[in-house]
């Protein structure tokens, strides 16, 4: 080995070697490598010209910078430059596009499903406060409907009775149907008390003014069975039409038996002695024998005047 000059310099083993007999190291053949890469245009600087952009690139398969396209190397350089500098602002962009579209179309999305939810909210707390109205109503005419229901009958009084003295209400009909029953002794027909032979029953027209409040009110309600044409109000109008008949019957009937009364006549004065009797103020007190007269008393039958 031959004596290095210098302490830098390192002995060369390859030195007289011939690198082109070996196989590995030979470059490969152009017709079979022989391809054209096609460079877009988005990647080309902004200061080539387009014939020199779409121009294609032979590519030789060698290792060398010199054998490539300068213009393609400029593309690489562009393409990582762009890649190296618009990552972050590509990043920001696309939040920035996203926000935008949040704020211009997802916003009014946004509005419009709140508006939609509130609306249907609104909608629902609506649609409760009315079933709980209702239900309160319904519930303040079902109270009113059970005291003002006849304890005889069980249905909305018609033509209330008032019994005297005792001041149960029941239908007049109902009533003087129990009294018919009890003639000589009338009693009430709800507590069994006593009452007068003399108008056991009398009339009670607030009752019936109420009735015809609440039958109007259920009505409102939007009952069927109590609308103008339903089944419980043309039942009630038959009913109140039946009483009327029957109650003035009856009153026609008390007039009647009050006009053919037998009336006792009283006497003018009373005549106990007949035609012989002398009234005190025309006996004369002077007269001594007055008292030592008899008295006379006769009977009345023969001591009747003759007309």
């Amino acid at each position: 080995m031959a004596e290095l000059e210098d302490e830098d310099d390192f002995p060369n083993d390859f030195d007289g070697l011939n690198f082109d007999n070996i196989p590995g190291l030979q470059a490969p053949s152009i017709g079979r490598d022989n391809t054209e890469v096609f460079v877009p245009s988005s990647v080309i600087p902004q200061n080539s010209t387009p014939s020199t952009a779409a121009s294609p690139v032979p590519s030789t398969g060698s290792n060398s910078t010199e054998d490539m396209d300068p213009i393609f190397l400029a593309a690489v350089d562009a393409l990582e430059a762009r890649a190296l500098n618009e990552m972050p602002r590509g990043t920001e962009s696309t939040q920035g596009v996203t926000n935008t579209l949040y704020q211009a179309g997802g916003t009014s999305n946004l509005n419009q499903v709140g508006e939609q939810s509130t609306e249907s909210s609104s909608v629902d707390r609506k649609g409760k406060r009315k079933a709980e109205e209702d239900i309160d109503v319904r519930a303040i005419l079902a109270g009113y409907e059970t005291e003002l229901t006849c304890p005889i009958c069980c249905d909305l009084l018609v033509g209330a009775q008032v019994a005297n003295p005792c001041g149960h209400t029941c239908c007049g009909e109902c009533g003087y149907g129990w009294l018919a029953q009890n003639k000589y002794e009338p009693t009430c027909a709800i507590c069994r008390s006593n009452l007068p032979a003399r108008n056991p029953l009398l009339p009670n027209f607030a009752v019936d003014s109420i009735v015809r409040q609440h039958l109007q009110a259920l009505s409102r309600s939007g009952r069927p069975e109590w609308q103008e044409r339903g089944y419980r109000t043309i039942e009630w109008n038959k009913r109140v039409d039946s009483w009327k008949g029957q109650n003035d019957a009856r009153t026609a009937k008390e007039k009647l038996k009050e006009i053919a009364r037998p009336r006792r006549r009283q006497p003018r004065y009373y005549d106990p002695g007949g035609a012989d009797y002398i009234p005190p103020w025309l006996i004369d007190e002077g007269t001594e024998d007055v008292d030592d007269q008899p008295v006379i008393v006769m009977s009345r039958r023969g001591t009747r005047s003759r007309r």
